[in-house]
């Protein structure tokens, strides 16, 4: 069997196994809190995790999961927990927004009560009592006369804008957020988990060789492009549709995501007790 055959072999059933079309209505309910930018970052950030992933499990797959004890069908249970906790609120229509709430910006200092506006605007005027106040703004009114004053000021106005405390902490928490939603649950479990990493380790066993192993990783990139170009088509087909349908839409993938957990679950168990009875 030639190299090019399994490394086609192993593109085909790690697509078979990620399945686009499902994958994408998966993501809805994941990316509708995000913008377009954070989407395109949690696109590009998913390649990359992905191809890591696999790249990983073609490499050292075997000797990792030996060295830390850990069997891919445990993997796979692990997966089929994360995604429960994920879906079970999607199902039942409970799952809390993603995306960071921003908090209300600082109220302007006011004048104090006990003074009058009149006393509070007589106390902002600085001019020198002597003069009158159209003489002192004259007086400091320095632009050249060939010049309107709009124009004047619009030259002077060069100073970054100012960002309130609140904005800038919620661009912090925003990218914060983007981050863990990225690793949990859109990487792990809706995109790789332990079938994915299995096939990825038998597929280098049965390779062999490290130039048979190059051409795995070609195809490794690529199943990361797949999954990229999929998380970035759901943010697209999410903005056309409509609240209600989208509630909709979130408990059917809900209940589809329970589904896909319950069968990891049940599929990496049985491979545990199958593998302890073996051993016996």
């Amino acid at each position: 069997m030639s190299i090019t055959y399994e490394a086609l072999a192993l593109f085909l059933a790690l697509v078979g196994l990620y399945s686009p079309v499902a994958a994408l209505s998966s993501y809805l309910p994941v990316v509708r809190p995000f913008d377009h930018g954070q989407q395109m970052r949690l696109a590009i950030g998913l390649v990359v995790n992905v191809a890591v992933f696999v790249l990983a499990a073609i490499w050292v797959g075997d000797p990792l999961l030996e060295l830390l004890g850990i069997s891919p069908a445990a993997l796979t249970a692990t997966g089929g927990i994360a995604l429960i906790f994920a879906s079970v609120p999607m199902m039942r229509g409970t799952a809390t927004d993603m995306s960071p709430e921003t908090e209300p910006a600082a109220p302007e200092l006011s004048r104090s009560a006990s003074i009058s506006p009149g006393e509070y605007l007589a106390g902002e005027d600085t001019s020198s009592a002597s003069i009158s106040r159209s003489e002192y703004l004259a007086g400091q009114d320095t632009r050249p006369a060939s010049i309107s004053r709009s124009e004047y000021l619009a030259e002077q106005d060069t100073g970054p804008a100012s960002i309130s405390p609140s904005e800038n902490l919620a661009e912090r928490e925003s990218g914060g957020n983007w981050r863990s939603t990225l690793f949990s649950p859109i990487t792990f479990p809706l995109t790789v988990g332990g079938a994915t990493f299995a096939i990825s380790a038998a597929a280098s066993a049965d390779v062999g060789t490290n130039h048979g192993r190059v051409l795995l990783s070609i195809t490794a990139i690529a199943y990361g492009l797949v999954t990229g170009v999929t998380l970035y088509a759901s943010g697209h087909v999410e903005k056309r549709i409509s609240p209600q349908a989208g509630k909709f839409l979130d408990k059917i993938a809900g209940i589809l995501l329970t589904c896909i957990a319950v069968i990891l679950l049940t599929n990496g168990f049985t491979d545990l007790v199958m593998a302890r009875i073996g051993r016996g």
